[in-house]
């Protein structure tokens, strides 16, 4: 907040964030070069050993759940709280509704596509869905045998271990050679 209310260079940013740094947060700050060595790249890479990126505030949103200690008022607060976040670092501005719908697209688009693609793409960064669009486009021209779409799992036998499957399998194999049986042995003696 003192840094933004007097507007400060970024040398004297990046000198006043160093001089409060200890621990893990000093470890980052001792291995950037000269060249990095701006308040811009520090804050950049603390953010991001921090877990305090675009996409970690996207997954905090998406799973945030309330802890037994907070009551419906103080969730409801911190889920704003990190939406606002997500927003921030992701370069959505206030009252920007294309830049909302766009981000929003764009996190759909890659929880729907092959991790594949998925991973082609966020190598790029694309910060449009049109962007997006092109890019998917390119990969599956480069790649037209590869899937586009999310593999997904099916779940089945849920409970069922190996054992207990083939002791089913057993019993059917076993059931049906009974029934077999009972069968044959009816007709003979008809």
């Amino acid at each position: 907040m003192l840094v933004k209310a007097h507007n400060w260079p970024e040398d004297k940013k990046f000198l006043a964030l160093s001089n409060l740094l200890s621990g893990e947060s000093l470890k980052v700050l001792q291995t950037l070069s000269v060249e990095q060595q701006t308040y811009s790249y520090l804050k950049q890479a603390l953010l991001k050993k921090f877990l305090c990126t675009a996409a970690d505030y996207n997954v905090k949103f998406r799973t945030a759940v309330p802890t037994n200690t907070e009551d419906a008022d103080a969730f409801i607060s911190r889920l704003e709280t990190v939406f606002d976040k997500w927003l921030e670092l992701s370069n959505i501005k206030k009252g920007d509704f294309e830049g909302l719908r766009d981000l929003i697209l764009r996190d759909q688009i890659y929880a729907s596509l092959h991790k594949e693609l998925v991973v082609f793409l966020k190598e790029r960064s694309p910060i449009s869905v049109k962007e997006v669009r092109n890019l998917a486009d390119k990969y599956r021209t480069a790649h037209p045998s590869k899937p586009i779409a999310k593999e997904v799992e099916i779940v089945a036998n849920v409970g069922v271990t190996k054992e207990s499957k083939n002791n089913q399998e057993q019993f059917n194999r076993t059931s049906r050679r009974d029934k077999w049986q009972q069968n044959n042995n009816q007709r003979s003696s008809s």
